[in-house]
């Protein structure tokens, strides 16, 4: 368990992953969200892209490489963080589809 982004969050070190680097995997429970918020969050957020079959709701941010998903009155959030050599964070299709593997398996402990 780690506090340095200011709430509870889990990290896991993912080491040569498909993508070509290693990075990190972050999950946590968004505090202070309801169902409600992560509607609006989920209307109102730039880039956010509906994923379906994660909890009752989910929504994908490229340039975050995360998955916002509600399951129930939770919300939480799994998220990939793999940079590029020039320090770039990965957006491609395959992050994507890593990140909702990731938040799939987070969804089912919800």
């Amino acid at each position: 368990m780690d506090n340095s982004i200011g709430v509870p969050s889990c990290h896991f070190a993912v080491k040569h992953s498909n993508l070509g680097v290693s990075g990190e995997a972050v999950v946590f429970i968004t505090p202070g969200q309801t169902a409600a918020t992560f509607k609006l969050a989920k209307k109102e957020v730039p880039g956010a892209v509906t994923v379906s079959g994660i909890g009752n709701s989910a929504f994908y941010t490229a340039n975050t490489g995360s998955i916002e998903m509600l399951k129930g009155n939770t919300v939480a959030s799994a998220q990939g963080v793999f940079l590029d050599a020039n320090a770039h964070p990965i957006t491609s299709a395959k992050m994507k589809a890593d990140v909702i593997v990731l938040a799939k398996a987070v969804a089912k402990h919800l």
